[in-house]
């Protein structure tokens, strides 16, 4: 059974100290609206450096991805995916 694959929008925005970085995940291209929608925030890791993207927006970024990542996993766990094999077979 193939996993479907994900489609992602990130950005970050900045209030004061703090980043907070929105993933909005979509199933399929034009689609009305949201599948999901992720909000972390986490206090910013600086100032704005041109060409120095991964010191201020990439641990945001990451930490959204993650909530996403780790609520996909619970629901593939939940769902019994990946099948197990029966007992006695190769890898089991």
């Amino acid at each position: 059974m193939p996993v479907p694959p994900i489609i992602a929008c990130v950005d970050v925005g900045y209030r004061g100290s703090d980043a907070c970085a929105a993933c909005v995940r979509i199933e399929t291209r034009g689609q009305a609206g949201p599948a999901e929608k992720h909000i972390v925030c986490t206090r910013a890791g600086g100032v704005y450096e041109a060409g120095s993207f991964y010191k201020r927006e990439l641990a945001p970024l990451l930490a959204v991805l993650n909530s996403v990542l780790l609520k996909m996993a619970d629901m593939l766990s939940r769902s019994g995916w990946p099948p197990r094999r029966p007992p006695g077979s190769p890898g089991s």
